[in-house]
């Protein structure tokens, strides 16, 4: 049953633009996730799971549009009587040269979306450890007990995962032969510059700002914003 509303969604969703092909089911993914989390979150009156779940549907809506169209020919594959389904993309396909190939992965792709997974696992870990430790979030006490808003929290992280995450589907959408047509470039080697130096900068913000919290849960200062570090006004 699972395997053929899949079909029938991925054959409703088969437009003749690569991007809407991508893209559409990519955001109904984000709005699915969103609302799985959002319903039990909203009953239990608890926000612990509203940052995690927020990184989850980065995560999960990046890999599904790296594979849909791996995915997509496998369906199409099981609707023909005695037909092979394709395999799915190896990231082994990028060492052996078949990454601009049909059906391969470019690792443009893989390299964009590696970095959406790396940057979601790291920050969605940290503030579930952070949520435990302080037991509530203050940004939902004027919220947590109004389903209608607690809701708007949870529609408003779909489309802000589905707006951000946009140049990811447009590239993930993109044919890796038409990707392979384009050579190495510098904006390349800025791009990828650019997200480690802001991954770095997070985390080291982060880890101020977890020691912060630390020495006023110890009741060592009594400061209501930093005053040092990344984050800090001063």
């Amino acid at each position: 049953m699972a395997s053929g509303i899949l079909h029938k969604f991925l054959h409703l969703t088969s437009f003749r633009s690569p991007f809407l092909r991508t893209a559409v089911p990519s955001v109904a993914a984000a709005f699915a996730l969103q609302t799985a989390v959002g319903v039990p979150s909203i009953l239990a009156q608890t926000e612990r799971f509203y940052d995690a779940s927020g990184s989850a549907t980065f995560l999960a809506v990046t890999v599904l549009s790296l594979y849909l169209p791996s995915l997509r020919a496998r369906a199409a594959a099981a609707s023909v009587a005695g037909a092979a389904k394709p395999p799915l993309p190896s990231l082994l396909s990028l060492v052996t040269g078949a990454g601009g190939s049909a059906g391969g992965l470019h690792w443009r792709q893989v390299a964009l979306s590696a970095a959406v997974v790396f940057w979601s696992v790291r920050l969605g870990s940290y503030l579930l450890r952070r949520i435990f430790q302080e037991g509530h979030d203050s940004r939902f006490d004027a919220i947590r007990r109004s389903p209608s808003k607690f809701a708007g929290a949870f529609v408003g992280q779909a489309a802000w995962v589905s707006l951000c995450l946009m140049p990811v589907l447009a590239v993930n959408a993109a044919p890796p032969a038409m990707l392979a047509a384009v050579p190495l470039k510098l904006t390349d080697i800025l791009g990828l510059a650019l997200f480690a130096g802001g991954f770095a900068f997070e985390i080291a913000a982060d880890r101020q700002k977890g020691r912060w919290l630390r020495r006023r849960r110890e009741k060592l200062h009594d400061e209501p914003f930093m005053t040092g570090g990344l984050w800090s006004r001063r």
